[in-house]
């Protein structure tokens, strides 16, 4: 292939375009060029909107403590969509390296099973040090991914505690992933990360006290949300795979209700708001590492001699990221 033509399939054009005709390679492409904030990706991302049909994907929040088989159980679950005939992409979030800012478990097992199975798409990416479970950049891939095709996107997040409720406002369906011996009667219970569950997975079912914890729970859930729907409760084994059709059927019927209560229509202004988060401040951090290094470097010295406050500084680096968009000082 000459180079001109492999610049030809580089642009935002021809990259959507084959996005959306399922190149898993131009998706991919994409997906790096969206999370290293390359302006790119903010016209790719565009293309999408107007020319891809964003609406019959279905977004699954896989969260929980860490240790409770958020993995193990986001695999068995890909592997039983495969089952049923269905694509499935999966966004590992991994907790960033305080060293270089990527993924540490980045270089992961690529979930076995499903290494060339063109009906499956497995992305791990770091969060960056972004708090709430999830990437700045993760509601942008999963506009990608189900614009090439993927009607199930399984979104896992790093898995940080009860404060990790972001992935509400990016999924339809929440599962919450519990395993008994890990703390209080039934975790985290009343904390925000309990709120967000649309469906409970108490996982590792084979150990000692699954059964109670998951009767536990079906206790906390005796009257239903303000939405009319009660969470339902599945007991699971990710390694044996028991339960794992269960818990698919519970996320459907969720999705259902979703549906019949126009509540869908919610759940999509949401993810909506959340896309616009993130597209917010990858512009705020593109901004930013536009400033002069110089002048970065003399606020952090007035900062560091206590000249400037954290808050004076910052109203400086937004005074310099304004005059960068007029066109300079």
């Amino acid at each position: 292939m000459s180079m001109s033509n492999n610049k030809e399939q580089q642009t935002p054009e021809s990259l959507a375009e084959r996005i959306i005709g399922g190149d898993r390679r131009a998706l991919a492409r994409a997906i790096t060029l969206l999370e290293n904030g390359a302006p790119q990706a903010n016209r790719i991302v565009s293309l999408l909107h107007q020319n891809a049909d964003l609406n019959k994907a279905r977004f699954i929040g896989i969260t929980g403590p860490p240790g409770a088989g958020k993995s193990t159980l986001s695999n068995a679950l890909v592997t039983c969509l495969r089952k049923r005939g269905e694509k499935a992409a999966l966004i590992l979030v991994d907790p960033a390296s305080p060293l270089t800012g990527g993924a540490i478990l980045g270089d992961r097992l690529r979930l076995p099973g499903h290494s060339g199975d063109d009906g499956v798409f497995i992305r791990s990416m770091s969060n960056r040090g972004h708090l709430g479970g999830l990437s700045p950049t993760t509601a942008g891939v999963a506009t990608l991914m189900q614009a090439a095709g993927f009607k199930r996107v399984i979104i896992e997040t790093v898995g940080t505690g009860q404060a990790e409720t972001e992935i509400a406002g990016l999924a339809d369906t929440v599962v919450l992933v519990l395993v008994p011996g890990l703390g209080d009667d039934i975790q985290l219970m009343k904390a925000g990360i309990m709120e967000i569950a649309d469906v409970f997975a108490v996982n590792k079912s084979d150990r000692d006290g699954a059964a109670l914890l998951a009767s536990e729970l079906k206790m906390s859930q005796t009257v239903s949300s303000s939405d009319g729907f009660t969470p339902e409760v599945i007991l699971t084994s990710a390694l044996s795979g028991d339960g794992v059709d269960s818990l698919l059927d519970a996320i459907d019927r969720h999705y259902a209700h979703l549906e019949q209560s126009g509540l869908i229509k919610v759940t999509r202004k949401k993810r909506i708001q959340t896309q616009l988060n993130g597209a917010l401040q990858g512009l705020f951090r593109n901004a930013l590492a536009g400033i002069a290094s110089e002048d970065l470097s003399q606020v952090n010295c007035q900062l560091e001699q206590c000249i400037l406050d954290p808050y004076s500084a910052a109203e400086t680096l937004w005074n310099l990221i304004i005059a960068n968009g007029k066109g300079g000082k």
